[in-house]
Formats: structure tokens, C-alpha cells, sequence
């Protein structure tokens, strides 16, 4: 799914093939976060800054501001929304808020590796579960919401392999994820937990968050309660106060969000001037530590109450002409968060400041996107920020009876010294579709080339993947 800031986008449920980790090599790009190219990454990239709701429900978790796309079921919830402004304290970057749409369909998924899985919705309530199987794939899961008026509800649970990341193999292990994600009037609710083993022992991680959103005078405010009781981390809990306005002054367009948890103070400004197709974009972000940020304790690694809150400024100017869409950016980050290795313990450090820039190019003509990103991003010491590739290409083509795909990543580095770093990225896929009325027949191969990438995160890609889709839509 590819996307920039403002596009509202549907997601063929062909092109993103099943749910979890069955999804490889595709990333939720939100071309807001441009310091990160994947601002909010299904597997690899660096997450860090973003929001993503299901929804309109938050569902980072509040341990981390992690989102992890993997939980999200892309039968349920194909449509994606990108936009930016720092309107969370979570966010420098950009934001994803991924919705359901009301059709009623239904589908059954069969892979090489015996995976099976199968889904059914209505505009009111919908299921999807199954198996991947596989050594790195979704061992079971299941996803089911209901909405009426007024009200959203969605849970899920899952169990999963983790891999490891590449030269790191004590991180393998089994993990079991819940999800209760709840919406009534102006209020909502997230409780999040996870358990997991490895050869270190067994932990857990409970995440909630309650929020109440209410206006007055054209303000919108927020009353955040949120915590975590965590093997990793202890038990915290911290209230959060929020408010924001929208502007707009003829051309000109402005949001201010100031936030607190009681002892720290965030805030963004937003600014856009569109006229015709030159839209001119400056925002100002400061982000709050995180729990796991401030207080982690595990093997080898521990968190630093002492950070300092991580700010930034943008500016960004992009045009549209007929097939073409240009985009130039220039961002500027102080106190910038990364976790680094000292004397053997990783712990997170203020590591100073830096400066992200680059330009986006995509041309899209009839059934065929091309789109190419070149980011330049270094720390005030001359050195590569980490996790950020160079060059960045993604090439779909995409009929009514079949569609190929490609994407290339540059390699990015992993310590601020420059001196590591994991491999290129290079996935391509293709699918066949028929459809005969209401039904739709998609053969697909993921991973043509059988390609063994490995991701930061810990989630390596699934082997060469051949899966045949039956779906029905009325």
C-alpha cells in the first residue's frame, strides 16, 4: 500500500494478500514521516513518531508507541487514510488511521505451506481467522469486529513465530498477542497484551489506554489514562492532557496540539498552503519518551528516565501535474532518541541532532506507478542516521486479469558508527485474477525470487509463497 499525505486509499485485498506476517516486503508508507521513508513499517523500516488508529481508536502500544501492522487485518480493514500534524503525542512523523468499508464479501485462502484461513463481513460485523503455517509464519489467529451507531468494537488474538533478527537467534521464540480495541460516544478503550519465550525465560507486556475526547469552543480535547505492567518494565501509569484547534485563513491552514503526561510538556504546530496543485507544508513536533524509552529493564538492556523529549521541524513543498508528483522536504531533528550498546548494555540516549532531506518522485499513468525517494539523513557528527536507506524504488503494474510488482530498498545501517548494517531489500511478486460475477479467483507468488531478506524488527520475510484466493463481494 503506498500512499501520501492527505490520500485516502482502498486497498485491493488481492494486492495485500492474506493478514499477520503472511504480508512480505510490502511497507504502509506514510510519505509524512519522511525522516523514516517507512514511517509506520509492516516489517523492517523504523516505526518510531507515528500514530496508527483502527478506526479513529490509537493503538500504539503505550509501552513503546509501537504499531505493529501485522496485527491488522487487511480483509477487515482496507481503507487507509495518511495525514500529518502531529495530532497525538505519539506522532513526529505521520499518521495512518485504517478503516472498514461496508461492503459485504467473504473469501478462503490456501497456501504450499497447508495454510488456510477464511473471513466473512457485513457493514455491521465481520470475522477473519485461519493458519499460515510455515517456520516464520502466524501459527493461528483470529480477528472479529461489530459497529453500530455510535459504537466500534474489535478483537483479536494471535500466535506467532519470532525468528529473530539476523545474527541475534536467542530472540526466537513463540509470541501470543491480544488485541480489545473499543469505541462508545466519546469514549474509547485499548487493552493490548502479549506473551512471549525465548531462551532467556518467559515475559509479558499489558498494555491499556482509556481516552475521553470532548470540544468546547472549536477545541478538541483529550483525557488520556494510560499504563503498563510488563515483565520488562514494571508497572506505570501516567494520565495525559490534550488539546488542539484547526484554523484555516483563506489558502492557509493551521493546527496547534499541545499535550502533557503532568510532568512533561509536548506540543505541534501545523501549517499548509495549497494553492492549486503547490501545497506547502512547515510543522514543528516535540514527542514525549515512551515507557519502554524511560524505564525498560531486561537482558542486556535498560531504559533512561533522564531523555530529554525528541523535537523537530519541517518544511516540505510538493506539486502535482498531470502523470507527475514531485516533493521536497528538509527536516531538522534535536535530542534525537536511539538505542545504542555501552559496555554491553543498550540503553536509549538524547544523540544530539541531525538533519533529513530528500525529494519523492512518483509518475502514474493509467494501470502503471512508478515512484522513487532519495533520502539523505545524517547526524551533526557527519555519520548516516540509522535505519534510513539512500534510495528507495517501488514499480507496480497492476490489469484487470493480472499485476506484477517491485521494490527495492538501499541497505541501512544499524549503530550510529556506521560500522553494521542489514542487507538490501529487493521484492517482487506477481498475481493471475479472474473474476466470474460476484466471484473473484487470484493465484499469486510472493517472494518470487526467494529471497531471504531480514528486517530489523526481527520478523525475516516468508520463503517464496505460492496461495490461491477465492473471494466473493456482492
Amino acid at each position: 500500500m503506498e500512499a501520501s499525505p492527505g490520500d485516502s486509499v482502498n486497498i485491493e485485498y488481492a494486492d495485500i494478500w492474506l493478514s499477520a506476517s503472511s504480508i512480505s516486503g510490502i511497507y504502509g508508507y506514510t510519505y509524512g514521516s519522511y525522516a523514516d521513508l517507512s514511517g509506520i513499517s509492516i516489517k523492517g523500516g523504523h516505526p518510531k513518531g507515528n500514530a496508527l488508529f483502527l478506526n479513529g481508536i490509537l493503538i500504539n502500544q503505550p509501552q513503546s508507541s509501537y504499531a505493529d501492522l501485522t496485527d491488522i487485518s487487511p480483509f477487515l480493514f482496507n481503507r487507509i487514510t495518511v495525514f500529518e500534524g502531529g495530532i497525538t503525542p505519539y506522532s513526529i512523523y505521520g499518521n495512518l488511521d485504517i478503516r472498514n468499508d461496508d461492503a459485504e464479501e467473504g473469501y478462503i485462502f490456501v497456501n504450499q505451506f497447508r495454510g488456510i484461513s477464511l473471513g466473512y463481513k457485513t457493514n455491521i460485523a465481520g470475522f477473519d481467522g485461519g493458519n499460515l503455517i510455515g517456520v516464520r509464519d502466524t501459527i493461528i489467529f483470529l480477528e472479529s469486529f461489530f459497529k453500530q451507531e455510535g459504537q466500534f468494537w474489535d478483537l483479536r488474538v494471535s500466535r506467532k513465530r519470532t525468528s529473530g533478527m539476523k545474527g541475534f537467534p536467542q530472540t526466537s521464540g513463540i509470541q501470543t498477542d491480544m488485541r480489545l480495541a473499543g469505541k462508545v460516544g466519546r469514549i474509547s478503550l485499548l487493552i493490548l497484551r502479549r506473551r512471549w519465550n525465548d531462551i532467556f525465560g518467559d515475559y509479558i507486556h499489558d498494555n491499556f489506554r482509556l481516552t475521553e475526547t470532548y470540544e468546547i469552543s472549536g477545541f478538541r480535547n483529550l483525557i488520556i489514562l494510560e499504563g503498563v505492567r510488563s515483565t520488562n518494565i514494571g508497572t506505570y501509569v501516567r494520565p495525559i492532557i490534550y488539546s488542539s484547534r484547526t484554523f484555516s485563513v483563506g489558502i492557509v491552514g493551521l493546527n496547534a496540539n499541545v499535550w502533557s503526561d503532568l510532568k512533561r510538556l509536548g506540543y505541534s504546530f501545523y501549517s499548509l498552503l495549497a494553492y492549486g496543485k503547490l501545497i506547502v507544508r512547515a510543522t514543528l513536533s516535540n514527542r514525549i519518551p515512551s515507557f519502554d524509552e524511560l524505564y525498560w529493564k531486561g537482558a542486556g538492556a535498560e531504559g533512561n528516565p533522564n531523555l530529554k523529549n525528541e523535537s523537530s521541524i519541517l518544511l516540505s513543498t510538493e506539486v502535482s501535474y498531470r502523470v507527475f508528483y514531485l516533493m521536497g522536504f528538509a527536516r531538522r531533528v534535536w535530542n534525537i532518541i536511539e538505542w545504542k550498546s555501552v559496555s554491553g548494555i543498550w540503553r536509549p540516549y538524547n544523540e544530539g541532532s541531525g538533519n533529513i532531506w530528500g525529494m519523492s518522485l512518483k509518475i502514474k499513468k493509467g494501470n502503471f506507478l512508478f515512484k522513487y525517494d532519495r533520502i539523505w539523513a545524517y547526524y551533526d557528527n557527519g555519520k548516516r542516521m540509522i535505519y534510513r536507506p539512500k534510495n528507495s524504488y517501488f514499480i507496480n503494474f497492476n490489469l484487470s486479469f493480472m499485476g506484477l510488482y517491485a521494490l527495492y530498498l538501499d541497505p541501512r545501517f544499524t549503530n550510529k558508527e556506521n560500522t553494521r548494517f542489514v542487507d538490501f531489500v529487493l521484492q517482487m511478486g506477481m498475481f493471475l485474477r479472474m473474476k466470474i460475477k460476484k466471484f473473484e479467483c487470484v493465484l499469486k507468488v510472493d517472494n518470487l525470487l526467494d529471497r531471504e531478506d531480514e528486517f530489523v524488527e526481527g520478523y525475516p520475510i516468508r520463503d517464496r509463497t505460492i496461495s490461491l484466493h477465492l473471494k466473493y463481494r456482492r
